[in-house]
């Protein structure tokens, strides 16, 4: 078994090229993997990605995300600029999240994604690590868009607080109603 302290050792012997060696975000995915994999006490991959099994394959996808978050921080701390992604909003979009969902069996994810895609004004959704991010175009959401966006956050356990961001005079008449299920939790009253 590999020590803690061995990365440091591993990574000079195995890493030759002193492009890849000195190269901080690479390293920096390469030692959240070791630990990841450390953790999970692998011994080695016996399938490929491809025939991994669904618990493999999130362990394995939520290892490689946070890899890449940490080589992004990295990187972004090293430019001393902010680490731009493919969902940052702009001024027509907001970035909703959606931490932790869990789904119940892979047709319960494909419904929730699929519902997801019949919404015009949902323009991408993009997962890292345990997050999922659903960026939605803040002007073209309409009263109908945004109640069913309502319920599939509600019916997933999503933080329904991040739409107070909704809260607009055209959806007064109803979204302020004190006695909808999403009440408490968007204005955090009751």
């Amino acid at each position: 078994m590999i020590a803690a302290g061995d990365f440091e050792a591993l990574w000079v012997e195995h890493v030759v090229g002193p492009q890849l060696r000195n190269n901080p975000r690479i390293r920096a995915a390469a030692k959240v993997i070791h630990d990841a994999g450390r953790f999970h006490r692998w011994s080695g991959f016996s399938k490929p990605y491809r025939e991994l099994d669904q618990i493999g394959l999130e362990e394995f996808n939520a290892i490689v995300a946070s890899a890449l978050e940490a080589a992004d921080k990295v990187r972004g701390e090293g430019e001393g600029t902010k680490v731009v992604t493919s969902l940052d909003p702009t001024p027509t979009t907001v970035q909703l999240e959606a931490t932790g969902v869990r789904f119940l069996s892979s047709g319960d994810e494909d419904i929730f994604f699929a519902r997801l895609q019949k919404l015009s004004f949902v323009e991408k959704c993009e997962g890292r690590a345990r997050t999922l991010y659903v960026l939605v175009n803040f002007a073209q959401i309409d009263e109908e868009g945004l109640r069913e966006l309502l319920a599939l956050f509600r019916r997933y356990g999503i933080s329904l607080r991040q739409f107070a961001i909704f809260d607009r005079e055209e959806f007064a008449a109803w979204f302020r109603n004190e006695q909808a299920y999403w009440y408490g939790e968007v204005f955090g009253r009751n």
